[in-house]
């Protein structure tokens, strides 16, 4: 197929029929032997050339891959190879993906007008390329937390802001890239995004059975079964408008919020639960599996009644009751939880106390769903002589801190139950099928 060839005292040049790449050369110049030319499948390009040939790619269905690399583009046979590669890697040094989202999960972000400042305790300033500053607020914890899931994950960060404004806060956040690598960080610009939802596709071609997401809203994602919902953290009482206001403490509570505390264990068992079924050549060693499984296990065994709450209320309760293995049950008995919103001496708590149940306030329910762990219920326990506050997160923290000292969280204590229960009983179809039922 070789219609032309040159030869000078350095290069040799073939123009052919083809873009591809050389097999065979004859051995000197005055060779007749053909010349063998693998056609080019274009398999990797950058700026829009291929590195093989040089042949242009814009046409060519290609695309980047930030968990590969976001600079490079790959076919999709090529990006399942290097997929491979880096699960490889991966499994090797006992590691998982963590992706994170930054505005409400890491951090909360204002203008640096905003009204709040006066009561601002601990914040940073940064400045666009624009010249507009911003005042950042670090979620507590976050530190530890960035601490902790270095060791176990690959961090990525995925925030639908822009490029420079994810650059900064992690450049604010882990300045020496301890945990989040430069190359790890994308914004709405770096990623090849075809629709609104963030999805797991623009960091790896195929895999979803090792990554974790954490973010504050669910509804940003294509891949929910893999995401677990962080609490918003809304500091500035000037953003607070757009939430519901009595799902937020007073702003001397919302600076002692404790979620990155709770998350940095769970992830830790996550992770733990992942290897060990992993080690059984189990194909429930899917991290969607495990996610479901683990939240269906958190009120495991436990009789909640909610005759004592509005009904609007009680039907919210319901589903997030069900999806943590818990049961409503329709009349009180013996061990039966009864939630309330305050103590008063009604027909439903005078029944609870004379049949053996506990009477708790309600937030038990919503504090044990944000930190995916069944508080101690005497936390919570209200009655006559007994009325409990609204919940101080900082002494929360402090009792969780205690627990994990002692070894207690409750994962600790019932790993090898919930690794049993998940050898046993799921795979990825029960575990889609279950959760379609609860959303149902």
């Amino acid at each position: 197929d070789v219609y032309k060839r040159q030869v000078s005292t350095q290069s040799t040049w073939v123009v052919a029929h083809v873009s591809g790449i050389i097999r065979s050369l004859p051995r000197n110049s005055h060779d007749s032997e053909p010349i063998a030319i693998a056609e080019c499948e274009h398999e990797i390009s950058c700026g829009e050339v291929c590195i093989s040939c040089g042949e242009p790619t814009k046409e060519m269905k290609q695309r980047s891959y930030g968990g590969l690399d976001s600079k490079i583009s790959y076919s999709r046979a090529r990006a399942l190879k290097e997929e491979r590669k880096y699960l490889e890697s991966l499994f090797k040094s006992r590691k998982l993906m963590l992706v994170l989202d930054i505005d409400h999960t890491l951090v909360h972000t204002c203008s640096s007008d905003c009204p709040d400042l006066a009561v601002l305790t601990e914040g940073e300033r940064f400045t666009d390329e624009t010249g507009f500053t911003f005042i950042v607020k670090l979620r507590p914890f976050l530190s530890m937390f960035l601490e902790t899931v270095g060791k176990l994950f690959d961090v990525y960060v995925y925030s639908h802001g822009s490029q420079r404004y994810a650059e900064s806060i992690v450049a604010l956040i882990d300045p020496e890239e301890k945990t989040i690598r430069q190359n790890r960080i994308f914004g709405r610009e770096s990623t090849d995004i075809t629709c609104k939802l963030k999805t797991l596709e623009n960091l790896l071609p195929a895999d979803q059975t090792i990554s974790i997401i954490i973010d504050d809203r669910e509804d940003v994602w294509a891949n929910r079964e893999n995401l677990i919902r962080i609490f918003p953290f809304v500091y500035f009482n000037s953003e607070l408008i757009s939430y519901d206001r009595s799902m937020y403490p007073a702003l001397s509570y919302r600076s002692q919020d404790c979620s990155l505390l709770y998350f940095s264990n769970l992830l830790r068992n996550l992770h733990n639960l992942f290897y060990d079924l992993q080690s059984k050549n189990s194909k429930a060693a899917d991290m969607r599996i495990i996610i479901s499984y683990v939240r269906s296990y958190i009120l495991k065994g436990t009789k909640i009644n909610l005759t004592a709450l509005e009904n609007s209320r009680a039907i919210q309760y319901q589903k997030t009751i069900a999806s943590m293995g818990g049961s409503i049950q329709p009349s009180i008995q013996k061990h039966t939880i009864l939630l309330v919103n305050k103590y008063t001496e009604s027909e439903a708590v005078r029944e609870a106390e004379s049949k053996g149940g506990k009477v708790a306030d309600v937030e038990w329910l919503v504090l044990s769903e944000r930190y995916w762990w069944k508080l101690p219920l005497d936390w919570f326990l209200v009655g006559k002589d007994k009325v409990v506050a609204k919940a101080n997160e900082m002494e929360l923290a402090s009792a969780m801190q205690k627990k994990l000292q002692e070894g207690t969280y409750w994962m600790y204590e019932f790993h090898n139950e919930v690794l049993k229960g998940i050898l046993d009983n799921e795979t990825i179809d029960n575990v889609l099928n279950k959760k379609k039922k609860i959303e149902e």
